[in-house]
């Protein structure tokens, strides 16, 4: 082959190289709910609503990760800011205090999910909780996906009646 030739088959590799990275970051941006949901967000804000009144159970200032791998395991963790530190310098040695403030500062949880994307409903199977109450339930959470910002409204709250908006922020 002349050099004239690899040239050309070069410049075609390269452009159908380039448009099909185009397609996969439109795919990705625009794509299944669940691609959209796969990743790492931050905690924004966690409101629960009962009759007519709103409240933060978790105060102002919550922290926060949540986690959704594609394989279908998530993982929750949200924290009160201000917990206590211990003063004994060891968690397994806490004053009666202490402990009430770390305990109700914390609510973490993990296990499976799945998505019904027409519904926009993510089912998760929660294997384990700090909350053992829902060790092994399964519940619902309606999404709300905006840019890059995720609400999760729960009907099954940690607080006792009502429902509950989790808004989560896409970790870049």
């Amino acid at each position: 082959m002349t050099s004239s030739v690899y040239h050309r088959l070069w410049s075609a590799l390269l452009i159908v190289s380039l448009l099909g990275l185009a397609s996969c970051t439109a795919m990705s941006t625009s794509g299944s709910l669940r691609s959209q949901v796969v990743g790492s967000w931050e905690a924004v804000s966690l409101t629960n609503f009962e009759g007519t009144q709103r409240r933060e159970p978790m105060g102002p200032g919550l922290k926060g990760r949540l986690s959704v791998d594609p394989n279908g395991f998530f993982s929750i963790v949200l924290t009160r800011a201000g917990l206590p530190k211990v003063a004994s310098n060891n968690r397994l040695i806490q004053t009666p205090e202490e402990s009430s403030a770390i305990a109700t500062g914390l609510l973490l949880y993990y296990g499976r999910y799945s998505l019904d994307e027409a519904s926009k409903v993510l089912t998760i199977q929660i294997e384990g909780s700090s909350f053992p109450n829902w060790n092994g339930i399964t519940q619902t959470r309606t999404l709300i996906l905006e840019g890059d910002q995720l609400t999760m409204r729960n009907q099954t709250t940690a607080v006792g009646g009502g429902s509950s908006d989790l808004v989560w922020r896409r970790l870049r």
